[in-house]
């Protein structure tokens, strides 16, 4: 239940919520000489870094907007023929590369986890046997045989190893499907939605050079840290509460200010108490963030030669263009008037004002330093660090928090951005970019050449100036004309003659090469886009398969960057949730290792599967196990619910065979066979071996024995060469009367 304390906004908020206190960000401190040194040694190398990848972060916006349609100057944009197929491109490839949700998986590394026991199952049936011989037993334990005990000491040493080894295997496995069910649910309350958040990386990466995730963890109460998800939890409305406050303590309001102040700061109170009491409002739960910044909003070190896995990189930040009350809320600074002013455009003039300007904002830089292993938090023009410097939490193994989707990777020795030689690799809109111009020029000349060869005529002085006014500007349809002083027997076309123009030839301006490149450049074909050339069915199948090659590739990359993403992920969760939290979300049969030794000795790890168009080889799978379930079936001591459980999880299928299996109970088939058939069936084949009886076929009327005319029917030559069942009909016909 929350206790509130507000009196005319003057006095100091107490709020309290299970869990502890939530308070406004302590004010900041002065900070000292040497913390100003380093501050600023931080801002020069993020003001130096922006600086060095400023021509690839244009081209990127570049790219952007040329996905959107923006494809020629401004000046021609409005008239100029314009057919977008570079959206459309990008649209079918993100649709081909991520149709699914990413399913997660738990894979245990391989250990050599028995000591005694050698793996083979005879030698354990040995040691059972060993075990339990009375003979073994009476000579180990009464007679004090050395050999026999040691024999026996022996076989209870395998047993006990093998025991604790499955045992510890039960334990893994039972954290792997915990740490699965916590990652998807991780993944499913994610806000904005995880899917759709993908979806837009995917394209992101495709149309801007690289698409971004940054994963952090979030405990019970913290307020938002995300720059994709806006500050609407309950944290981030008492941390606004707490800062309105104190601005009013303070007074920092303005006079004209403060009545508003006090009414939004009642507002939000009374929308507080309404969201505790019908459970709205509610702390945030604890667990993972996934954050999608914006291509040109990290800061990636200029040594940097591998994107994805930001190989020769000391440092990597990432920008926040904030607001100065957004400052002061995340992180208890107040820096207006003591940095830099950005404009809406997020540029500056490099100097701090006397005055602060109205609607300016701030610029604030998270530096990750993996030298020091370090955090720093500094602020663009703000002497010291707004945050202290500090490990991050959690600390991952790989240590970095980005994660980078790229596709077209290319391999650099040294960032050249002035040639667009650089870590960052061509997008998919870059590729296109040429073909689409030349696509859209072709396309304008025939367009101009049409409007060109209107007809158009040349007239004498004898049409009327409206006239030939109106010839020269395009004549409506059906439009007459009137040839004054015409003389009698004069000819028309004597003063009014059509002018000859070229004609159009359609091989000036055909695109195939256009289409053959397009194919030859990002993998798609024209079939892709639309209706197709005169192509035969086998190149088009061809060129077909080489586009679903050239996709896999690039699912590959996505699966690789999901099963990074997770595993990271899976690390955290191990590492940082209580069992009390992951109880809550899996339920109470949930297991989870309680300390940080158990976590780091499981050997736990996550990996991502079907993030693209299925899970890779899944038929291949499906069709091994359908070659050797009826070679399993066949063993002795074979697992019949661990059997059909694998055969669930090579389909693929959501059953949960719990709801299904029960212990010591025949097949379906078995059970509708029933009693009954089977027991006539062996009153049948009983009476059929009695001395003296004819063999029948089941359902047919069995020969009468002392039937001469049936006897001699199917004795006959003629009947002994008929199937079983035949002979059996003839000598029940012919034992008939009549």
């Amino acid at each position: 239940m929350i206790s509130e304390t507000i009196s005319n906004g003057e006095q100091d908020i107490e709020t309290v919520l299970p869990g502890g206190p939530i308070e406004a960000p302590e004010q900041e401190s002065e900070p000292d000489e040497a913390e100003k040194q380093l501050a600023k040694d931080v801002v020069e190398w993020c003001i130096s870094t922006k600086e060095f990848w400023k021509q690839t972060f244009k081209k990127i916006r570049d790219e952007i907007k040329y996905a959107a349609g923006e494809q020629w100057p401004d000046d021609q944009a409005r008239e100029n023929y314009c057919a977008n197929f570079t959206r459309r491109a990008v649209n079918q490839k993100v649709a081909s590369i991520y149709a699914k949700n990413p399913k997660t998986v738990s894979r245990i590394r391989p250990q050599l986890a028995y000591v005694m026991w050698d793996g083979e199952q005879a030698s354990l049936d040995m040691a059972r046997m060993a075990s339990q011989d009375p003979n073994l037993l009476q000579a180990a334990m009464v007679q004090q045989d050395p050999k026999a005990l040691a024999a026996l000491q022996k076989a209870q040493a395998i047993l006990a190893d093998y025991e604790n080894g499955m045992t510890r295997k039960a334990m893994l496995k039972r954290w792997g499907r915990t740490l699965e069910l916590v990652y998807d649910h991780q993944c499913d309350v994610q806000k904005p939605d995880f899917k759709t958040s993908m979806k837009a990386c995917v394209r992101r990466a495709l149309t801007a050079r690289v698409g971004w995730v940054k994963l952090a963890y979030r405990t019970e109460g913290d307020a938002t840290i995300s720059e994709s998800a806006l500050p609407n939890t309950t944290p981030d409305l008492m941390q606004a509460m707490a800062q309105k406050l104190n601005k009013i303590a303070d007074g920092d309001t303005e006079p004209e200010e403060l009545d508003k102040t006090r009414q939004e700061v009642e507002l939000m109170k009374t929308s507080l108490l309404e969201g505790v009491q019908d459970g709205s409002k509610k702390l945030v739960d604890e667990g993972l963030v996934f954050d999608f910044p914006r291509a040109t909003s990290v800061l990636v070190d200029r040594n940097c030669t591998n994107l994805a896995t930001l190989s020769g990189c000391e440092r990597v930040g990432q920008e926040y263009v904030l607001a100065p009350d957004e400052v002061e809320r995340r992180y208890g600074v107040d820096v207006k008037a003591k940095a830099t002013p950005y404009t809406e455009e997020g540029r500056s003039d490099r100097t701090v004002p006397t005055e602060w300007p109205d609607k300016a904002k701030v610029c604030v830089w998270e530096v990750y330093d993996i030298t020091t292993r370090q955090k720093y938090v500094v602020c663009d023009g703000y002497e010291g660090f707004i945050e202290p410097p500090q490990e991050p939490k959690p600390c991952l193994s790989r240590f970095w928090p980005f994660f980078a989707l790229v596709f077209n990777p290319i391999e650099v020795e040294e960032n050249d951005p002035n040639n667009d030689v650089t870590c960052y690799p061509p997008s998919d809109v870059r590729l296109l970019m040429p073909l689409q111009n030349e696509h859209n020029r072709s396309r304008q000349a025939l367009r101009e050449h049409r409007v060109q060869n209107r007809p158009l005529y040349a007239v004498t002085p004898a049409a009327s100036e409206n006239d030939r006014k109106m010839l020269a500007s395009g004549h409506p349809s059906g439009y007459c004309i009137t040839l004054e002083g015409l003389p009698a027997g004069a000819k028309v076309t004597d003063y009014l003659q059509m002018v000859q123009k070229h004609p159009i030839d359609a091989a000036v301006y055909q695109t195939m090469h256009v289409e053959t490149d397009v194919l030859l450049t990002i993998g798609a074909q024209q079939a892709n886009f639309g209706p197709t050339s005169d192509a035969t069915a086998t190149e088009v199948s061809v060129a077909e398969g080489s586009r679903i090659q050239s996709g896999s590739s690039d699912i590959d990359d996505l699966d690789v960057f999901l099963t990074e993403l997770a595993r990271a992920g899976g690390e955290m969760l191990l590492a940082n949730m209580p069992v009390q939290v992951v109880k809550r979300i899996v339920g109470p049969g949930a297991s989870w290792p309680s300390t940080q030794t158990e976590m780091y000795n499981s050997e736990l790890f996550l990996e991502s599967e079907a993030s693209g168009s299925g899970r890779p080889n899944r038929a291949m799978e499906v069709a091994n196990f359908q070659q050797m379930a009826p070679l399993l079936m066949q063993i002795p001591g074979i697992n019949p619910e661990a059997l059909a459980k694998e055969g669930i999880k090579r389909l693929d299928d959501r059953l949960e065979l719990e709801e299904f299996f029960q212990k010591d109970l025949p097949s379906i088939i078995a059970m509708n066979s029933g009693p009954g058939p089977v027991q006539a069936g062996a009153e049948m084949q009983q009476e059929n071996n009695q001395p003296g009886a004819q063999p029948t076929q089941p359902g047919l009327p069995p020969p009468t024995a002392n039937d001469p005319s049936a006897m001699q029917a199917q004795a006959s030559p003629t009947t002994q060469r008929m199937p079983p069942q035949f002979q059996n009909k003839t000598a029940a016909a012919a034992a008939q009367p009549g």
